[in-house]
């Protein structure tokens, strides 16, 4: 009994050896260039381009290739398109109708996200073309703007008033002309370096 279960496991473990060696060879004539493997000058990291996927870049660069129409016209053509789809899923609402205007909405929108990326990338490595350093939008860089903006107000104004001067005349008979010639004082007071 014994031979025979080690008989039995002799068996089974050189079918198994033959099994594997068959899909061993088969799969590496079938998987491996030897080509490849004999020239070490090219070594194992890199990536080579079959021919099939060579042959689809170049169509591809062939269907890059400028056509005769501008962007401005394509960009029309694009709103054109949307619109006509749109009109004709609000005219004839059927599921089709507005599977076909969500997809085109869809193709702008992946346009205008693409755009946008693009955009913040020429931000990030020309920064001199963003706004926001001369108009903030944050809360803090916004506050030290106008504080720097309000000090070059008074700093123009105390210039002027150098040269130049502010008379305001008002009836001293209405309580709005006294509200306002009170605020004409202060604003004197704050922006001269004369006393009064």
């Amino acid at each position: 009994m014994k031979k025979a279960v080690s008989t039995s496991i002799v068996k089974v473990i050189f079918v198994t050896s033959k099994v594997a060696l068959l899909v061993l060879g088969i799969a590496s004539s079938g998987y491996c260039n030897e080509s490849f493997y004999k020239n070490h000058a090219r070594g194992w990291h890199w990536y080579e381009m079959s021919k099939e996927s060579e042959k689809v870049l170049d169509t591809k660069e062939q269907n890059d290739k400028p056509s005769a129409i501008t962007p401005t016209q394509e960009v029309e053509n694009i709103k054109k398109e949307a619109e006509s789809k749109l009109h004709n899923a609000m005219i004839k609402p059927t599921e089709q109708n507005v599977i076909e205007y969500i997809k085109t909405q869809e193709k702008i929108a992946d346009r205008s996200e693409k755009f946008s990326e693009v955009w913040q990338k020429v931000i990030y490595k020309n920064p001199e073309l963003d706004r926001t350093l001369k108009h903030p939008v944050s809360y803090n860089a916004l506050h030290i703007s106008k504080e720097e903006v309000s000090k070059n107000k008074r700093q123009k104004i105390r210039e002027l008033s150098k040269e130049y001067g502010l008379m305001y005349f008002f009836r001293g008979e209405y309580h709005l002309f006294y509200i306002q010639s009170l605020k004409v004082h202060q604003f004197v007071i704050v922006n001269s370096d004369h006393t009064y």
